[in-house]
């Protein structure tokens, strides 16, 4: 994993990235997978990484990411879409019942 562009949005209390992730003879990473290596780089919590979307050329190991880290819980409610923040609280809640 690599970060092409760090940009610190102050307005909406997060930064956002795009990152490059490369997967040469393997799968595109799932949203889980990223938020998690984003979660490692950053030292963030997962809970407030939102991954815009992940791209793949055909061909290519290698994949464009976009993410927002938000710095609070508030900003996240705040600015982050319905639909994400469903999305994102679904994959928590499967990935707490396996880990039962």
């Amino acid at each position: 994993m690599k970060v092409l562009k760090d940009f610190d949005n102050k307005l909406c209390s997060r930064e956002e990235y795009t990152i490059e992730v490369n997967h040469l003879n393997n799968r595109t990473p799932n949203i889980t997978e990223i938020r998690k290596k984003i979660a490692e780089i950053t030292s963030s919590k997962e809970d407030l990484i939102s991954v815009r979307g992940t791209y793949t050329k055909y061909g290519f190991g290698k994949s464009v990411t976009y993410a927002y880290i938000y710095k609070d819980r508030e900003a996240y409610n705040k600015f982050e879409l319905d639909n994400k923040k469903k999305k994102n609280d679904k994959k928590e809640k499967a990935k707490k019942q396996v880990s039962k």
